[in-house]
């Protein structure tokens, strides 16, 4: 696990459990909820930020520090880090989840042009009927799961990109 990673996670919850397990690289948190809500197509942009604020004061009376404090300041740490030799999104199987990616791959498509992209994906554990979300995972199961890790393509990304 090479510290010129960085890791973008789907909540707080997935970034302490790589926290526990000492994952080296930086961690940054995308706390959004693209599923709800207006949003715009330049992910990033000020308008797609002013849009995403109304809509959480509007419907969860989030306050504006708030906003800036646990999602604004997340973003910008992105928007900072430029010096990653691989970048490993970990996002879930559900929609709430999926949507996110794909905010995160056009914005990576924009502004990480060429960066070594994969992407770790909860769901199926063998022996289980039951589809597991990333923090529900044994310490044995998500190093596997990041071992296995999918290498995305460029075709991949501009897919994301076009959703």
């Amino acid at each position: 696990m090479n510290s010129s990673i960085l890791h973008i996670t789907n909540g707080d919850s997935t970034t302490n459990y790589l926290k526990k397990l000492k994952f080296s690289g930086d961690i940054i948190t995308w706390r959004e909820m693209l599923c709800e809500g207006k949003t715009t197509a330049d992910v990033g942009s000020e308008v797609f930020w002013k849009h995403r604020f109304n809509f959480l004061k509007n419907s969860y009376s989030v306050s504006k520090k708030k906003f800036i404090d646990y999602t604004l300041k997340e973003y910008r740490s992105l928007c900072n880090k430029k010096e990653s030799n691989e970048i490993v999104l970990w996002f879930e199987h559900d929609l709430f989840c999926q949507i996110n990616m794909l905010a995160v791959l056009s914005w990576l498509k924009k502004h990480r042009k060429n960066y070594h992209i994969s992407l770790v994906c909860s769901g199926k554990i063998k022996g289980s009927k039951k589809l597991k979300g990333l923090p529900e995972l044994t310490e044995i199961q998500i190093k596997q799961h990041y071992k296995n890790r999918i290498d995305l393509s460029q075709d991949d990304i501009e897919y994301a990109d076009y959703i």
